[in-house]
């Protein structure tokens, strides 16, 4: 073979691997890089109030992503919004529930690199790029790696694709942790290179990688990465010392000089980060981490290394079988990247440089499935390592699935030159393994099915596993068999077969919806817009997906985010249901709606879905009768002579065939004369059955009566229990002590609490409490104007017992400014939460901030006229910003110089 021809051979034994890494972007992403649809769990919002009411979509395709829609894509989008509003530092987000750090600490992800250069796009395209980052930045990382230990680039490109496709890559999209996963591959290339070089200027880009690992906004598994890097460079540097034959000295030690500098100096770059976030983490409380060493995953997902859905997925109609949440427990790697691992530990080295690696590699992908699956003794030792003790240790998947990865890679490698290999009996073993592996599993999973419905629905993904390893292994066994063309056969077929596994088990998990899904616009998001003002709302049930209501910028008492262990324990004293997980948090029935706490936090509204009914007694509840009468177009009504406290009315309905999409239940309420004082509607679901509430504004009621409610159903008649008067039943429900009144019934009921107090107010007065319960039972025992301290802080403030008068000139997220007009001295109380990095001045002199209302913000103000400021400047703000800046200039400089001056000889 002529040297043109191997060269065009080569060069499409590159092309073919790094274009299935282009097809499988263009099929998995390519309509949401167009804005065509939305990279995300649009279908999953659309579930809760207020956008389920007026709701099209017709199923959701992964449940298990909440976190992503309440939590993770609302901070970057208020990112992006305060970055295209000037916002170059937007530090702090304070609209969901005790306000967390930005961009003030890593751990949002949105000072990213990747999240960053993602908010260049329109919003609704945003993730969709940051996932043609990671990918690129992966897949780059892999095929430099690749080079730097002997492997070609098209072995680099199939690794980086098994990587990226990888259970833990593909079930945390949209998570801070592929972001920060990605970064992975770039911390062993670079160690590749300052072992192998053992220049300065070789070390110069790790720094930057380890400070691009650090902002990916996921701590917890940088970590992972590092000890396992650490482990990998110890090794390589005693493998490459015993190849030159070199015995030691400082030229053994310049590695290490060189790798702990430019860990220093990386930590110089990200230190403003993350200083204020390990301060941050002292005050937060993290007890319920403890354990977490003991925590380990289903064994039966195990199968899910090969066959990714055959345990089911997070949203079809049997539902997952394991006992471990799949984001958490699948672990994909491949069945064809199984075989490709097979021939890399039977096949003969490809370079003498590898020595050790493919052991390495093996070595520690099975430690990060024994962590994960095992446990035990183990996990102990493990979780006593530094950082270690509060970490989710079964999340060591995500390095360990690039360990398998670069496997593989070696592998693809072996395969395409194993030629020499057809006389070894090893080889042959091996390649025999992966089908009789395959078809253990299978069967394994077969006996296991729950159901024969299960095994039917699952059997397509199987067959497709099973024909990735015979293809892989019928390639493998071919090349060892031909003369020719067996590394572009193996070019050709491999990728082939990883692209089909990874694009069937995306599929699965990936959610691509309408881009009008993204929190789109409702009644309820105008009301509360228009009437929030600075006060609070709280969704009751995951209403607007504790605090995705930030996204329209709606302060809330509900979030999903990490808070203080004093705002935690005033949050549990008003609704003791109110955490779902140990950050996750939303009202967990309207009951709370008359608690003295909510009045102190400020809680103005509640929301909650139509079909939640809230406390009160039922008018005629006694009146039902056996049996069945049609409930539709022909109105049903109701006489209420006292509609005082009137909330809605209560049907009860019976079983019923499918429901059209636009029927829907309309309660018309009618003065004595026949005139319209009210009317609502909601959707009727497919769900409802037994009884259904359908609520009725207040506000426009009168007190005495009478008035008439009268129902009627559109579009559709359904079976309804009748009354005594053969009719329909309808019930009236009412509550005519509460304060609590409905002012909106459109997409979702709008609670009003009247009793709730400004977020900005004056306490001329303080009592003295200690512990959270106590404070809470005496919050609606004292006087509004009274705030409630520890008896330390009730000894430092002066209280007048005036008044004052408050103008609130700024509210913005990270700055307050109230001008405070007070006849004697007293305490501005702010109910937020009171939080490191929060410092107050008054009149430009710094005062010391002070506990109020048992977890809010204080500050004492003497009398007369003054300017009260409130800020957040996170520790270190000041200097370590500079020390990122001297740090960044003193890197460039040092590869600048030398090639200047070398430029001038």
């Amino acid at each position: 073979m002529n040297d043109r021809r191997r060269r065009i051979r080569v060069r499409w034994q590159v092309l073919l691997p790094l274009a299935a890494v282009v097809v499988f972007l263009c099929v998995t992403v390519g309509s949401s890089l167009l804005g065509r649809t939305f990279f995300g769990a649009g279908d999953l919002i659309e579930t809760r109030a207020p956008w389920v009411e007026t709701t099209m979509v017709d199923g959701v395709v992964n449940r298990c992503v909440s976190d992503t829609i309440d939590s993770v894509i609302p901070s970057l989008m208020v990112a992006d919004e305060r970055y295209a509003a000037g916002d170059l530092a937007p530090l702090w987000e304070a609209r969901a529930s005790a306000g967390s750090a930005l961009s003030a600490t890593p751990a949002s992800g949105t000072t990213s690199p990747i999240a960053m250069l993602a908010m260049a796009f329109p919003t609704v395209t945003m993730t969709a790029w940051i996932k043609v980052l990671e990918v690129a930045l992966a897949v780059g990382g892999t095929m430099l790696w690749a080079r730097r230990v002997g492997l070609s680039a098209g072995a680099g490109a199939v690794a980086g694709l098994i990587f990226v496709s990888s259970g833990f890559m593909v079930m945390w999209t949209n998570w801070p942790q592929t972001r920060t996963a990605a970064v992975f591959p770039l911390i062993f290339w670079c160690l590749e290179r300052i072992l192998q070089d053992r220049t300065w200027r070789s070390a110069l880009p790790f720094p930057f990688v380890l400070a691009l690992l650090a902002l990916g906004g996921f701590p917890a598994i940088a970590v992972h990465a590092v000890y396992v890097a650490a482990a990998y460079g110890v090794l390589r540097l005693l493998l490459t010392r015993r190849s030159a034959g070199e015995s030691g000295g400082r030229g053994q030690l310049r590695p290490v000089w060189l790798t702990v500098t430019g860990g220093a100096c990386a930590v110089g770059l990200v230190a403003f980060q993350i200083v204020p976030w390990v301060q941050g983490l002292m005050g937060t409380d993290l007890s319920y981490r403890s354990e977490q060493w003991k925590v380990v995953i289903d064994d039966a997902q195990l199968v899910t290394t090969m066959f990714p859905l055959a345990l089911g997925t997070c949203d079809n109609a049997l539902g997952f079988w394991s006992s471990t949440l799949p984001i958490e427990g699948i672990t994909f790697i491949g069945a064809g990247a199984v075989v490709l691992c097979l021939a890399a530990v039977t096949l003969p080295l490809i370079d003498q440089g590898m020595r050790g690696l493919r052991w390495f590699l093996l070595g520690t992908g099975a430690l990060a499935l024994w962590i994960s699956f095992a446990g035990g003794a183990v996990n102990y030792v493990v979780q006593l390592l530094p950082l270690m003790g509060d970490n989710s240790l079964h999340r060591v998947r995500g390095i360990g699935a690039l360990m398998f990865a670069m496997l593989a890679g070696i592998g693809f490698d072996a395969i395409r030159r194993s030629a020499t290999s057809r006389r070894s009996v090893l080889a042959w073993s091996g390649l025999v393994a992966g089908p009789v592996l395959g078809a253990v599993i299978v069967l394994q999973i077969r006996a296991a099915s729950p159901s024969v419905d299960h095994w039917v629905s699952i059997k397509g993904s199987i067959i497709l596993g099973i024909v990735a390893v015979c293809a892989t292994a019928g390639v493998w066994g071919l090349t060892m068999l031909l003369r020719e063309r067996r590394g572009l056969l193996a070019a050709v077929v491999v990728p082939v077969v990883v692209l089909a596994e990874a694009i069937s088990f995306t599929a699965a998990f990936w959610p691509r919806t309408e881009p009008e899904t993204l929190y789109r616009d409702t009644s309820v998001t105008t009301y509360l817009q228009r009437h929030l003002g600075h006060e609070r709302m709280v969704g009751a049930q995951n209403a607007f997906w504790r605090g995705a209501g930030r996204v329209d910028e709606m302060r809330s008492l509900d979030g999903h985010t990490f808070v203080t262990e004093e705002w935690g324990a005033l949050l549990r004293a008003a609704d003791p249901n109110m955490f779902v997980s140990p950050t996750a948090h939303s009202l967990s029935d309207l009951e709370a709606l008359d608690s003295p706490v909510l009045d102190r936090l400020s809680v103005r509204y509640a929301v909650a879905d139509t079909n939640l009914a809230p406390p009160g007694e039922i008018v005629g509840g006694g009146e039902q009768v056996p049996g069945a009468v049609e409930l539709g177009e022909t109105p049903v009504e109701r006489v209420l002579q006292d509609p005082s406290g009137l909330r809605g009315v209560v049907l009860d309905l019976v079983g019923r065939g499918e429901t059209p999409e636009d029927a829907r239940i309309v309660v018309e309420t009618l003065d004595d004369e026949g005139h319209l004082l009210a009317d609502s509607e909601r959707r009727l679901r497919s769900s409802d059955q037994g009884r259904v509430f359908v609520p009725v504004t207040s506000v426009d009621l009168p007190m005495t009566g009478p008035v008439t409610v009268r129902v009627r159903l559109e579009g559709a008649t359904v079976q309804a229990v009748p009354g005594s008067s053969g009719g329909p039943w309808v019930g009236a429900l009412v509550a005519p002590e509460e304060p609590v009144r409905i002012v909106h019934t459109r997409d979702a009921v709008i609670y009003e609490r009247p009793s709730a107090l400004p977020r900005f107010r004056w306490a001329d007065s303080a009592v003295t409490c200690t512990e959270t319960t106590e404070c809470a039972a005496m919050m609606g025992a004292v006087p509004d104007s009274t705030a409630l301290l520890e008896p330390a802080d009730a000894a430092t403030v002066e209280f007048g017992g005036e008044p004052a008068r408050l103008v609130v000139e700024s509210d913005r997220a990270d700055y307050r400014r109230v001008v405070v007009d007070a006849d004697g001295a007293g305490l501005l109380v702010v109910a937020d939460a009171l939080q490191d990095g929060w410092v107050a001045r008054v009149d430009g002199q710094d005062v010391p901030l002070v506990m109020a209302d048992s977890a809010m913000m204080g500050i004492p103000v003497p009398a007369g006229e003054h300017v009260v400021e409130l800020g957040y400047e996170p520790v270190g703000g000041g200097t370590l910003p500079w020390l990122a800046g001297l740090t960044m200039l003193g890197l460039v400089a040092s590869a600048i110089v030398p090639a200047l001056r070398r430029r001038g000889t």
